[in-house]
């Protein structure tokens, strides 16, 4: 396993990614074992909350490592059973997705095996350009699936662009 992921880190992110999956494309996904669901829905949901929260996350991640922080993202139970209880008792209606975080920590990056040249000069900022990492990725993407959105004839490629956008 590579030094930048902690043990548990990809699991963690992987059932975060799945619940939070699982929320948005609730109605089609609990549809698909009563024969009313759209399959197609349910894997393009799932790849764009790939895109919208994976990458998202691991915007934070890289950056902060970049800028000689360590970083790992960790569950938050509380918020994925949140995700689960809301998007359940509102039919699939209301998504509240908190299933966990990047967290930071400025100290201990050689412990981790981090071999960063770049050393925080203002916390602040480096604070605020680690924060915006996860909205500008998922701007770029809101972008580039308008784009496919625009480009491409109805269809699945679509779908995936719609739920991306």
């Amino acid at each position: 396993m590579s030094p930048q992921f902690s043990p548990g880190e990809i699991s963690s992110i992987i059932i975060a990614w799945l619940v939070l999956s699982i929320a948005i494309t609730y109605q089609n996904f609990l549809g698909l074992f009563t024969g009313i669901g759209s399959l197609e829905i349910v894997v393009a949901g799932f790849v764009a909350t790939a895109t919208g929260f994976i990458i998202h996350e691991m915007g934070h991640k890289f950056v902060a490592i970049r800028r000689g922080y360590v970083a790992h993202f960790r569950l938050w139970m509380w918020g994925l059973l949140l995700t689960l209880f809301i998007v359940v008792f509102s039919g699939g209606g209301i998504v509240f997705g908190a299933p966990g975080a990047v967290y930071i920590a400025p100290a201990a990056m050689a412990a981790y095996g981090y071999d960063s040249t770049y050393r925080p000069r203002d916390p602040e900022q480096e604070n605020m350009v680690i924060s915006a990492a996860g909205p500008g990725i998922n701007l770029a993407f809101a972008i580039a699936f308008l784009s496919l959105l625009l480009a491409v004839p109805s269809g699945f490629l679509s779908t995936i662009a719609l739920f991306g956008f």
